[in-house]
């Protein structure tokens, strides 16, 4: 499971790919125990570990990578608290984020990136995006 990119996906949103994949194949096979929500989870997660053939990460364990990602727990939506990994799969939302880690370097914490200008990025991809579609006009 993967969000592949935004020119062919739109979204880069892994909790909203979670929730897509345990919904569609529910739907399609109109069977509610298909798929679980802890298969959901390690697809998102130590799969895709495994497929790059990684041994050294998708655990929190001595030696592995720390590929983390933290969120908030405490919203409305995250309650009842009885299975955490439901609700991570069906209430969660990409906005409950508040921390990344990647091989242990923080990323992203409290809504602010910590290793890039994200407005320099914005405008960046803005004024590429500006550039393409001109081009295209332009060429017809």
């Amino acid at each position: 499971m993967g969000t592949d990119s935004v020119a062919s996906n739109n979204n880069l949103n892994m909790i909203k790919e979670m929730f897509l994949c345990a919904l569609l194949p529910k739907g399609l096979h109109n069977d509610a125990s298909v798929v679980s929500e802890r298969d959901i989870l390690k697809m998102a997660t130590v799969n895709g570990y495994k497929a790059q053939g990684r041994e050294d990460s998708g655990a929190i364990k001595a030696g592995y990578k720390a590929d983390l990602c933290v969120l908030n727990i405490e919203s409305e939506h995250m309650y009842p608290q009885t299975d955490m990994i439901n609700n991570l799969v069906y209430a969660a939302d990409g906005a409950d984020v508040v921390l990344t880690m990647a091989d242990g370097k923080v990323l992203y914490k409290d809504g602010e990136f910590t290793t890039i200008d994200i407005e320099k990025v914005k405008s960046t991809v803005n004024a590429a995006a500006s550039r393409i579609i001109s081009e295209v006009k332009k060429n017809g």
